[in-house]
């Protein structure tokens, strides 16, 4: 952060070239550690429950994993790309693409069209409503119905939209809906189609939550504002100040452009070292996350802590918190850029966080419209997805530990040039990996299918189906794969790297070791679409990876 009035031209070549002089220094530290001893794993871990702390065995952990099946819901199921009208008209939502939704391990898999019924239009907002009724009609798209047996629910966009096409009721289609309440994702405070944009609303913001910021640039001193926001907002219980939502989502549409370019400024392979903390998927989960930064930031201040971040992906849909989970994670990346990395998960996608068919009033996009309006709103969704193309897919710590979302990249034999592709700094930044061209050439294809496997790929339990290479089929639908012993042996021996860290899958106790202990699953938010699931977070200290567990707490707690 450089004391300067105002960014100008040089004050940004300043910026990138020390950004660019700190990352150097990254890679140097790194590659030392290349050389330390083996990192182990601890056999202690920390177990949060009910805000209290104390240490158990990982023979505990590990036991109570395998003894007992994951409660999970059938994974994110991949968007077909089987050449069917869904990508050539992207608004299309066909019953047919719905009932494929549930999937079998021998189909295709699908996500609904970004564009169901009632599903937030403009021409659907009305400025004069009550703030109640307005309310009703922001998650219109999303109120459940009775489904064709009487008990299976669905979404009433959806259905309307089967009746018509099968020129009657709907019959043996059926979404199964989140467990959350739709009422507790509605927001008291959401901005009209005809809000202005003043300096007044802006400056009135900064001046409530940005705090001391003289001797900060423009866009630190705004992200540190919607940082201090955040903590507030989290003191509140959860709940947006009077009037804020404005301030809030203006200064968003700021932050996202410049994290955008923070993250163009940067290597596509982020390598950080330790000491650090991984965090796996956090889905909206603001209450998790908030939780563990307060408790590992000392003094509430990125500054002063001598630890990095490292997220996994995966911050939005399917929780109460999509918004504010950006807002908080943007914000420190901006504020912090070289404490702060953040990798691409599967939702930070188009075609996924703006699903609004599937995910209803969970989803990324639906969120943004319901606290900012239907304008404001999907500008800022637009915005937070040009960014969420420039995240990188891969990363690493000390050198000794992979970092990705889903797995491994397909190797298909010959010379390994899979880290070299991902690293390349025209690696293409695609706002979805399911949105093809007709004029894409083969070797964006191919990069396209390595960016789709970094972030789809999962572990097989079951290996005698797989290649010679260690690759198969993924049950999550067509193009996704899955990856066993032999393909994470290849990788680590040819790269020098020890462990593979990875999320994307909900475990019951937030982590899980797998492969001969050598990818580590995690994933860091508790009481998943109403599970009992705990959250995870990993440190990597000193040689040592060590484990976090914070147990799910209840409503009332």
């Amino acid at each position: 952060l450089f004391p300067t009035a105002k960014m100008g031209s040089h004050g940004r070549t300043s910026a990138i070239l020390a950004q660019h002089h700190q990352q150097h220094l990254l890679a140097n530290n790194e590659l030392a550690h290349k050389d330390d001893p083996p990192i182990q794993v601890s056999f202690g871990v920390l177990v949060i429950e009910k805000g209290k702390s104390f240490n158990v065995p990982l023979t505990t952990v590990i036991n109570k994993s395998y003894l007992r099946p994951d409660e999970r819901e059938a994974d994110t199921p991949v968007v077909h790309r089987d050449g069917s009208s869904y990508y050539e008209n992207s608004r299309a939502f066909s019953a047919d693409m719905v009932a494929r939704i549930g999937g079998s391990a021998e189909g295709n898999f699908s996500i609904g069209g970004e564009h169901s019924p009632n599903a937030f239009s403009s021409s659907n907002y009305n400025p004069n409503a009550s703030s109640a009724d307005r309310r009703q009609d922001s998650i219109s798209a999303e109120l459940l119905v009775s489904g064709p047996d009487g008990n299976s629910p669905m979404f009433s966009g959806q259905r309307q939209l089967m009746e018509q096409q099968q020129g009657g009721a709907a019959k043996g289609l059926f979404i199964r809906p989140h467990a959350l309440d739709p009422n507790r994702l509605s927001r008291l405070h959401s901005v009209g189609p005809d809000a202005l944009l003043t300096n007044g609303t802006l400056n009135a913001f900064k001046r409530t939550f940005g705090g001391n910021t003289d001797a900060m640039t423009p866009v630190a001193s705004s992200a540190l504002a919607i940082y201090n926001y955040m903590n507030t907002f989290a003191e509140n219980g959860f709940e947006h100040e009077d009037g804020a939502a404005e301030g809030l989502g203006r200064m968003m549409q700021q932050l996202c452009g410049e994290v955008e370019r923070t993250l163009k400024g940067e290597p596509r392979h982020a390598a950080i070292v330790s000491p650090a903390f991984v965090f796996g998927d956090i889905h909206g989960n603001f209450r998790d996350l908030h939780y563990f930064m307060k408790s590992l930031i000392p003094f509430g201040d990125l500054r002063y802590t001598p630890h990095r971040f490292m997220f996994l992906g995966d911050y939005v849909d399917r929780g109460e918190f999509s918004v504010e989970v950006i807002a908080f994670l943007f914000a420190m990346k901006a504020i912090a850029p070289d404490k702060i990395m953040l990798l691409r998960g599967n939702h930070e996608d188009t075609l996924v966080s703006g699903d609004l068919g599937n995910y209803g009033s969970t989803s990324f996009r639906a969120q943004c419209r319901n606290i900012f309006g239907p304008i404001l709103g999907e500008d800022v969704w637009n915005k937070a997805s040009n960014a969420f193309a420039s995240l990188p897919l891969t990363g690493s710590i000390d050198h000794k530990i992979f970092c990705t979302h889903g797995g491994l990249p397909r190797y298909l034999g010959g010379p390994d040039k899979r880290l070299a592709e991902l690293s390349r700094e025209d690696f293409p930044r695609f706002l979805s990996f399911f949105q093809v061209p007709e004029d894409e050439t083969p070797e964006q294809q191919r990069l396209r299918q390595m960016g789709t496997d970094t972030c789809w790929a999962d572990p097989a339990d079951d290996e005698r189906m797989l290649d010679q290479f260690g690759f198969g089929a993924n049950p999550r639908g067509q193009g996704v794969i899955l990856f066993g012993s032999e393909a994470v042996d290849h990788f680590l021996d040819t790269y020098g790297y020890e462990m593979i860290f990875r999320a994307h899958q909900e475990k019951a106790d937030g982590l899980k070791l797998s492969k001969n202990a050598r990818v580590f699953t995690i994933f860091s938010t508790s009481a998943y679409v109403g599970h009992s699931n705990g959250a995870g977070v990993v440190m990597v200290a000193d040689g040592k990876v060590r484990l976090i567990i914070k147990t799910a707490d209840n409503d009332d707690e």
